[in-house]
């Protein structure tokens, strides 16, 4: 699954302090990878055996509180935008 965040959050603002890039993780189906979120990318590739259709939340991981960057619902080989930030791509 690939995921590309916008530049800011939709209200202007940087992911992190200081403008750092953002750290994005999924939760697909209710099962969180957080674990293997990226660090500081505006694109990530996170490997997963999920297939669509599916539900991906998109958030970027942070020290106090992570930040959502939207919600969608995805199927093999498409491409679903969160309306909040995040671009995914489920790659098949």
């Amino acid at each position: 699954m690939k995921i590309i965040m916008d530049n800011t959050k939709t209200n202007g603002n940087a992911w992190d302090a200081l403008g750092g890039a953002p750290d994005p993780f999924v939760v697909v189906d209710g099962t969180s990878y957080r674990g293997k979120r990226c660090q500081d990318k505006y694109t990530c590739v996170i490997e997963i055996s999920e297939v669509g259709p599916v539900s991906i939340e998109v958030w970027d991981a942070d020290v106090n509180f992570d930040d959502p960057a939207g919600v969608t619902v995805c199927d093999t080989g498409a491409v679903c935008g969160t309306g909040n930030g995040a671009t995914v791509y489920i790659i098949d």
